[in-house]
């Protein structure tokens, strides 16, 4: 894979996950605060979602591989790595 197409991919996947986060905000958060969920418990809340993410990935491990909920355990999981940063980093 060329550094290009690792870039491409890389641009896909983001707009994925756009569309993720903005379904997950309609669906967990307030119509105010999509991170509404998230943000209740800070980066703390984040990180929790996230290892849970990062839990449903290590289970798979060794066995085979349902497609779907691979790709939907690593967006989520992208998604929260995301929040921690922001929730953590915000207003430095």
């Amino acid at each position: 894979m060329t550094p290009e197409q690792l870039e491409e991919w890389m641009d896909a996947l983001q707009e994925e996950e756009k569309e993720i986060r903005i379904d997950r905000g309609k669906r967990y958060g307030t119509p105010e605060d999509t991170l509404g969920n998230i943000a209740r418990f800070g980066a703390d809340g984040a990180i929790v979602h996230l290892s849970e993410c990062f839990n449903r990935i290590a289970n798979m491990y060794g066995k085979p591989k349902d497609k779907d909920d691979l790709k939907n355990a690593v967006q989520d999981l992208r998604n929260y790595a995301s929040y921690v940063f922001i929730l953590a980093f915000r207003g430095e």
